[in-house]
């Protein structure tokens, strides 16, 4: 008891301040909701208000409902493993998913992929989806799966370099290998070379 007490463990967690300004749900939806934090704050180390609190982000950003109980223990999950700030955390990944379209059925797959990438490469989580962020636009329009977007986020990071300026030039760059392939000639041949492709293979 002393335990849950210090964790913001309350029988009557409140959503009225914050989930119910941001989710349009019924009562009994709401009361499937408060129950997900309340068994959640079981298992997971974070106060029940910070889970609610991570649940009105998404709601703020457009996660839809079906999803936040998922959305939600996603980010407790990354917040208590990594340096992935649990509200600024909700707000980035949230932001990510509604500039690339992702299902965030698969937000949990997300997170297992950043976390793999920050124990396996010489960068933080933090940056990889500062990174994967600024890479989003140009890596929707290419196709890009989100674990090949946050990869090559995670590789940028892992050289130092900056998410605003670097990402910038680098969905410049993802622009012109776009229309240089749409175009064909000897641009896209060059590319096919570099990558050991044939043409036709690299478009």
């Amino acid at each position: 008891t002393k335990i849950r007490t210090e964790l913001g463990w309350s029988p009557k967690v409140n959503f009225t301040d914050g989930v119910r300004k941001t989710v349009d749900a019924t009562e009994a939806e709401f009361a499937r909701l408060r129950a997900s934090v309340l068994e959640m704050g079981r298992v997971v180390p974070k106060a029940h208000g910070e889970l609610a609190s991570y649940m009105e982000t998404a709601g703020q950003l457009g996660v839809p409902q079906a999803q936040l109980e998922k959305f939600t223990r996603t980010i407790a999950d990354l917040d208590v493993a990594t340096n992935l700030a649990g509200e600024a955390g909700a707000s980035m990944l949230a932001q990510y998913a509604n500039v690339t379209g992702m299902d965030l059925s698969n937000i949990d797959r997300l997170g297992s992929v950043i976390v793999d990438l920050g124990n396996n490469t010489a960068t933080t989580e933090l940056d990889i989806v500062n990174m994967g962020q600024r890479l989003a636009g140009m890596a929707g329009i290419l196709r890009l799966t989100d674990a090949q977007t946050m990869g090559l986020a995670a590789t940028m990071a892992s050289l130092g370099i900056n998410a605003e300026a670097g990402g910038s030039a680098m969905s410049r760059v993802m622009q012109r290998m776009l229309q240089d392939v749409r175009k064909g000639g000897d641009e896209l041949k060059k590319y096919a070379q570099v990558a050991g492709l044939s043409a036709q293979a690299f478009a």
